[in-house]
């Protein structure tokens, strides 16, 4: 069975690991009680969640952005600090961390009347390589997170103060979080292989092959996708996109861990 050349331009874009962020909003509180110079002393999102002094609400949007919602009658300073960790609730798809530090002030010094809800978009990492990045339909909640996790939140306060796009970053957020650091290169290249290899051919695949070639059954499209042709051409596109980022994290992600005084002496991929 014949199939179009934008079916296989939209299968090597799929392969595509990191979304472009979307931009910051916030929202203000629907009523602004008086300001005052002296606020209550600020606390984090985990803090307010744990206590119940507030609610959290906390929803997907892609690889590099969380939406969270906070609702409560108490006034001061919520922080969301770098490194704080989104669990989410469902198990294949990927926890994150924020990359970034934010402040969310509720003004006044009394309790308001009723909650007052403010929204703000937090760039956020992935720190499971393998798992599916969240949509506008995954929930999460706040968690704090086992010791393990440190060396990663250490990194990304490092990265916050060092800047750099997102995806480079990101990079640098997986070779500790996915310990890429502690495998070989020809480990992290199969992994990465292996992985684009069953995404490109799994039921996720169908429904990106069924956006290029819309007039076609699913049981044609499956039949495409199980042609030896089809697989050969995945493989080959598969290769070159995991050879990019493996590129991409001996210079990136080395340049930004060097740049976070990361000792490489350990290393099994850059000594590979």
């Amino acid at each position: 069975m014949k199939f179009s050349l934008l079916s296989l331009v939209v299968m090597f874009c799929f392969l595509t690991s990191c979304n472009s962020c979307r931009q910051q909003q916030v929202e203000q509180p629907t009523t602004t009680p008086t300001p005052t110079p002296t606020p209550a002393a600020p606390v984090t999102l985990a803090d307010v969640q744990e206590t119940g002094a507030a609610t959290i609400h906390v929803t997907g949007i892609d690889v590099s952005k969380m939406h969270v919602e906070i609702s409560t009658t108490h006034p001061g300073t919520i922080v969301i600090p770098v490194g704080t960790v989104f669990s989410s609730n469902a198990a294949d798809t990927q926890t994150m961390i924020a990359a970034t530090t934010i402040q969310v002030v509720f003004p006044g010094t009394q309790p308001y009347p009723v909650p007052q809800i403010q929204t703000v978009d937090v760039e956020v990492y992935c720190i499971n390589r393998f798992l599916e990045a969240p949509t506008g339909n995954s929930s999460f909640v706040v968690v704090r997170g086992g010791g393990e996790l440190d060396p990663v939140r250490r990194l990304a306060a490092c990265l916050e103060r060092e800047g750099g796009d997102h995806y480079s970053r990101q990079l640098a957020i997986w070779m500790t979080s996915d310990n890429f650091i502690n495998m070989t290169e020809d480990d992290v290249r199969e992994k990465l292989k292996d992985h684009a290899l069953e995404l490109m051919t799994s039921n996720e695949g169908i429904r990106e092959l069924a956006k290029a070639i819309p007039d076609l059954s699913e049981e044609q499209l499956r039949e495409i996708r199980d042609t030896p042709e089809f697989r050969n051409i995945v493989s080959e596109a598969a290769t070159k996109e995991v050879e990019k980022e493996i590129d991409a994290y001996k210079t990136k992600a080395r340049d930004l861990l060097s740049r976070c005084n990361f000792d490489f002496s350990g290393s099994k991929f850059f000594q590979s």
